[in-house]
Parts: C-alpha cells; structure tokens; sequence
C-alpha cells in the first residue's frame, strides 16, 4: 500500500500554512481549493513552479519583450490592479525617457523651437503619466507592497515643485535647510522608483493576483 504524503499549501485568503487535505482553512475559514499535477494526480502547492512528486513543470516563465510590454501598459491605461512583472515596468519607463530624449534631440539641433519643446513635453507628460502611475502601483503588487507606496514618489516631487523655488527667496541658512530636504525626499523618491522595482518578483499567487510571469 502507497504511503500518503502531506503537502503543505497556502491559503489564497490570509496566506496561513495549511495542510493541502484541509477542506477549509483553519485560520480564516475560507474553502481549500486543492491543485493536483495533471501528470501524477497528487496535490501540490499552489505557488509551486514544478511538481515536487514528479517534477513536471507546473508553469513556465514566458519572455515579455519591449513591444508587449508597451501595448500592455497602454491596455491597461488606468489599471491600478493586479500585478506587473519587472520586464513590463522597466521597458515603459525606458520608453517614457527615451521620448523625452528625442524631443530633446529635436531642440539640440535647433529642429524645433522652445515652444514646440514645450508642447511637445507636456503631450508626453499627459499621455504616459497615468499609465506610468497604474504600472507603477501593479510593480508593487507583484512584489507584494501596497500600490500606496507610490506616495514616497508623488509627496517628493509635490514638495520639491514647490519648495525650491521658494528656496531661493528666503535666508541663506532657511533656504539651505529647504534644498536639504528637497535633495533627501528626492533620493527617498528614487530609491521608491528605482532600487524597490529591481527587487524580484513574489513567487506564486499572493493577494494582488497570480504572478503575471506564467500565461
């Protein structure tokens, strides 16, 4: 007679540790929904990429390409929910700068003039801003973060617009401290912006939705 083996599955609901024969989950009473391995019929863990019994791939990673990852941000235009892989954030925002670069190419050989410079960058600003914020909070989803951490970006930049310029009518010492301020609520903003989204992506399902690196 084969010997049964536990496996241990996390809840979809609070995340608790539970057995995978629980029909409900001790912590939260929400329904176990059990996955078997299409290959051997034994129960494996929800978040698991191959199965531990056989070790049949479960899921496998697809590659998002630059293209795809700009159609999907576009798609999503206002979609402040769900989850972004690190490929589909980070070729956006390498779209986003490589607009302004051109339009700042287009001055730098005198093509176009200051007004149309300016045009040109508040079109962009208009047109990417809230795809840029919507893709901004998924890439937290994925790792797990509340899309509110986007705050660490906007307060930073609102004080700064409005802080510096005042900076500059003020004491010496006064405005010294306000520039101070500015420069680490700008180095907090980047690290929000840049270092965090670095971080891989959480593995498995969590509470923002499955991992968007499986099809």
């Amino acid at each position: 007679m084969e010997k049964q083996t536990m496996a241990l599955i996390k809840c979809q609901e609070c995340g608790a540790t539970i057995s995978d024969k629980a029909l409900r989950c001790p912590q939260c009473g929400a329904s176990v929904e059990a996955v078997v391995c299409k290959e051997c019929g034994k129960p494996i863990p929800h978040e698991a990429l191959t199965c531990p019994h056989c070790g049949i791939p479960i899921k496998v990673a697809y590659h998002m390409g630059f293209g795809e990852a700009i159609g999907t941000c576009f798609k999503k235009y206002a979609t402040f929910k769900g989850r972004a892989r690190r490929a589909e954030y980070w070729y956006f925002l390498l779209f986003t700068l490589s607009l302004g670069v051109f339009v700042w190419l287009l001055s730098y050989f005198s093509w176009i003039t200051q007004a149309d410079v300016y045009v040109l960058n508040m079109l962009i600003f208009v047109v990417t801003i809230t795809p840029t914020l919507a893709v901004t909070v998924r890439r937290f989803h994925d790792m797990n973060k509340s899309g509110w951490n986007l705050l660490w970006i906007i307060i930073p930049c609102i004080y700064s617009v409005s802080i510096l310029p005042l900076a500059n009518n003020v004491e010496s010492d006064i405005g010294e401290y306000l520039f101070m301020v500015a420069l680490a609520c700008n180095l907090t903003a980047l690290i929000v912006m840049f270092i965090w989204p670095i971080t891989k992506s959480f593995n498995g399902e969590n509470k923002y939705g499955p991992s968007p690196l499986y099809k």
